[in-house]
């Protein structure tokens, strides 16, 4: 039996209700079509390499060749005018060849959109396709066996449907995710494409560890929740991080391409927190700059939003509508029990501008409220972002000196280069654009973080996973032509930052 007709035997076996109807070519052709799909997203970090009429085209065969196979592998066909849309594309693309130049910011935003339902539509069937090949070792026989009880774990999505389905008799059981060996050789063979699929199955988590819904038989043994307990201080030092994907980073929310600031979905951005200066004399909180979940105690911020201000006093999470209890959040107010400020921090000029927030209690995780991951792997933390366009979110203010925003906004920007930034900032002298930091913004303007927004991350979208790969420092004005954000490059401070992580 070849890998690919393997590959469709474990498809039909574990989902049944798939109505598989593709042949090992078919599906052949599906794989390599995501080989190109990969080629076509990554042109889009080459800017000056395409011209894009063309590049729409290729882009629209891609996605028709997409939802074809998709669709056969359903058991559906596309309609007539999907079928002669897709024999078009197909035609014109093989016309003309690329040409090179430089799209207009219209242009991009089209093309990007293009771009995200390429990534929707593929995201939904390499999941299915990651769990389906994890049997592949075993012989045809065993899995036949194994197929006629076999339990499709993706409708275990919580405790409860965990706990009914195994009281009727099928093999699911809650445990720690370390502690599930199918899940375990999922990550190690996947890694962060299979996220969706194992929080699809989440049962709740203890304190930072997922706990998932695995198969018995499989080495499983059931836990219970402990509940949250106030920790007494000890002479002991714990650690509490840093995660890693898929226990970080992930958002329900679909997120497509910004173009300029909007309220976010309720539940958008699970890591971010408002951070709240308490007057001493009236009792009233001020929420003046932002932050990020990093692990179950800590939030990374800016050094300017916590450098000579006692008056730092909380940490809003899950929040969505600073001033009304209706907007369907349930936030927590996490007291800062102390800031931690880069050494080399600088307030003349925002050099080192970074800190981390150490919280009095540990924050519980939820679908709501849980850390961005930190750009710890390789092929992140060694990118520069020129040209990537990661997003930005927070309750600063709509326009300069104007007034903050209630609902948290975001924002969409192209990372620039720093030759760039630093032409833009050379009449301001103090100020220094070097290795320590990364710029983000239009030239046009009209588009930017603000007051307000300091210390909140810049968001970097990979596969299902969020990375802060930035914090927002400083700028002139907001959304100023001409004048792009500066943002503390966060992979230049990943030992200060792991170092403060207790």
């Amino acid at each position: 039996m070849s890998y690919h007709q393997e590959m469709i035997f474990d498809l039909r076996c574990r989902f049944p209700n798939l109505k598989m109807a593709g042949t090992p070519e078919e599906l052949s052709e599906l794989l390599a079509l995501k080989l190109d799909l990969e080629d076509w997203i990554g042109s889009l970090q080459e800017l000056d390499n395409w011209q894009f009429p063309h590049m729409r085209q290729a882009l629209n065969a891609s996605l028709y060749k997409v939802e074809y196979w998709t669709g056969k592998a359903n058991g559906r066909e596309l309609s007539y005018e999907d079928r002669q849309e897709y024999q078009r594309s197909n035609l014109e693309v093989a016309k003309e060849p690329f040409r090179i130049g430089l799209p207009d910011e219209e242009t991009l935003d089209l093309v990007a959109a293009m771009i995200e339902r390429l990534r929707a539509i593929w995201s939904a069937m390499v999941i299915k396709y990651a769990e389906a090949v994890i049997d592949t070792s075993r012989s045809i026989e065993e899995r036949l066996e194994r197929c006629r009880g076999l339990v499709d774990l993706s409708e275990l999505t919580n405790r409860e449907a965990c706990n009914k389905a195994a009281a009727q008799g099928a093999p699911g059981v809650c445990v720690n995710m370390k502690r599930c060996s199918p899940y375990v050789a999922i990550l190690q063979k996947h890694g962060a494409s299979a996220g969706d699929f194992l929080r699809s199955t989440l049962c709740y988590y203890q304190d930072a560890d997922p706990i998932v819904c695995c198969p018995l038989g499989s080495g499983a043994v059931a836990t219970t929740p402990t509940p949250f307990q106030p920790q007494t201080p000890t002479n002991s030092v714990a650690s509490y991080g840093p995660l890693y994907a898929p226990q970080c980073g992930y958002s329900n929310a679909q997120h497509g391409r910004v173009v300029g600031g909007v309220p976010a979905d309720l539940g958008a951005w699970p890591w971010v927190a408002a951070l709240g200066y308490k007057n001493k004399t009236t009792g009233r909180i001020k929420w003046l700059c932002g932050g990020s979940l990093i692990s179950a105690r800590h939030v990374l911020t800016a050094g300017h939003c916590v450098y000579n201000r006692y008056d730092l006093y909380v940490a809003r999470l899950g929040e969505h509508d600073l001033y009304t209890d209706n907007d369907g959040a349930n936030p927590i107010d996490a007291r800062i029990e102390r800031g931690t400020i880069h050494p080399g921090y600088s307030p003349e000029n925002y050099v080192n501008d970074i800190a981390v927030l150490r919280l009095k209690r540990e924050v519980t995780f939820t679908p709501a409220i849980h850390p961005i991951c930190l750009p710890l792997p390789d092929d992140i933390k060694n990118r520069n972002f020129v040209r990537n366009f990661p997003f930005v979110a927070g309750w600063g203010s709509l326009y300069f000196h104007g007034p903050a925003s209630a609902v948290l906004q975001e924002v969409q920007l192209p990372v620039v280069t720093n030759e760039a930034c630093q032409k833009a900032f050379a009449p301001f002298k103090k100020q220094v654009i070097d290795e320590r930091v990364m710029c983000a913004g239009y030239t046009t303007g009209g588009k930017d973080a603000c007051q307000g927004d300091s210390g909140g991350a810049l968001m970097f979208p990979k596969g299902p996973n969020y990375y802060a790969i930035g914090i927002v420092s400083f700028g002139f004005r907001c959304a100023e032509a001409g004048f792009p954000g500066v943002y503390t490059r966060v992979t230049h401070f990943l030992d200060f930052i792991q170092a403060n992580l207790v």
